[in-house]
């Protein structure tokens, strides 16, 4: 603290490792998880992140913050069909934030939110390889770069409970969000001809590429939570409403939505409280399906369509605070329903999603 103002600063690391010691894995084949490879493979990814932050009080009612995070990424292999680690990407980027918090009383607040951010490609998109079905080819690009997407978020709060703290729980009455992210260098599915090694055979190739244009997501949410009779058990209804824009290129003179980017989401929960330390619950979710056009020069319309189907899933969930600076959150992610595929003609890929479990530890100092 220094007057008004609070710094605050922090570094994190984080390394994941994924094996697969399996030939039957392969990419892209019926009833089989998109997510494999097409041989054995040793991959690791490190993440190095930093921040500094700046917060102070303009006024009794107004918060400001303005900081700058710093986000390093490194990917590497070791395959198994050739000898040595291979890197594959590294990137850095320094990234801008400023944020605004206005309290209208002691219920309400409106928030402003400006910043940046990255997305690395997928690991499957990124390590080279190529995988043959039929006439239709699948190829990794290891020249893909992160997305870099600008985002302008607008909120407001609503506690139901006085004694609520929204930072805490934003859930904690009516939370209404309205946001727009500009993403540079999307990274999109392609499709070209190719002509097989024989000289007769019209292979169609498959591969991701940064796109040279920008793309927009906007989207509106609304989440609420309710107190029923005895405040010990609450409701939680959420939902929300996207639409993206990807910019046209010479590849694709159409307009179309990103991939992966479904049309709404909906969920339901309901939450107990045991007692002030521990609380339980679960979370219904449902996602519309997405769409995205692919360049197909040969085909008569000039592009063709990859959808996924509906997707939904139920978590459940189990919490407990030790004291006052330690909890420990346990999370079981089911997915009920059909599994959700993604269509391309007349290949269907179904995915296999397996249910999952997550331990988390916090701890605030």
């Amino acid at each position: 603290m220094l007057n008004e103002h609070r710094w605050s600063i922090g570094l994190s690391m984080q390394q994941m490792k994924r094996i697969n010691n399996s030939l039957s894995n392969t990419l892209l084949t019926s009833n089989n998880d998109r997510t494999g490879l097409p041989y054995n493979f040793n991959y690791k990814e490190n993440r190095l992140s930093a921040f500094a932050l700046d917060r102070w009080q303009l006024t009794p009612s107004t918060l400001f913050e303005a900081g700058v995070h710093m986000s390093s990424y490194q990917l590497s292999q070791d395959s198994y069909v050739a000898e040595g680690d291979s890197g594959i990407a590294t990137d850095t980027h320094w990234l801008p934030s400023a944020h605004l918090l206005h309290h209208l009383d002691s219920k309400r607040r409106l928030r402003l939110s400006m910043s940046q951010n990255t997305r690395e490609p997928e690991i499957t998109d990124r390590i080279p390889y190529q995988f043959r079905q039929a006439d239709t080819l699948w190829r990794g690009n290891g020249e893909l770069e992160a997305e870099l997407i600008s985002n302008i978020d607008i909120g407001y709060e609503h506690n139901f409970r006085a004694s609520s703290d929204s930072r805490a729980d934003r859930h904690s009455g009516l939370y209404l969000r309205a946001f727009q992210r500009i993403i540079n260098q999307a990274i999109l599915q392609t499709a070209s001809r190719e002509t097989d090694s024989d000289g007769i055979t019209q292979l169609t190739i498959l591969r991701p590429q940064n796109s040279t244009g920008s793309a927009v997501l906007r989207g509106a949410e609304l989440d609420m939570e309710f107190p029923l009779s005895d405040h010990r058990i609450s409701l939680a209804l959420g939902g929300g409403v996207y639409r993206s824009d990807v910019q046209t290129s010479a590849e694709l003179p159409y307009r179309h939505r990103l991939p992966n980017q479904p049309d709404y989401m909906a969920q339901i929960g309901l939450q107990q409280r045991l007692s002030d330390r521990w609380r339980h619950g679960l979370c219904w979710r449902v996602q519309g399906g997405s769409e995205q056009l692919l360049p197909a020069p040969l085909s008569s319309r000039g592009y063709i369509t990859q959808d996924t189907s509906d997707a939904q899933n139920l978590d459940l969930y189990t919490e407990y605070q030790w004291n006052s600076r330690w909890r420990a959150l346990t999370t079981l992610n089911l997915t009920p329903g059909a599994s959700p595929f993604i269509r391309q003609g007349d290949i269907r890929q179904y995915r296999n999603q397996k249910p999952l479990w997550y331990l988390t530890l916090q701890g605030q100092f």
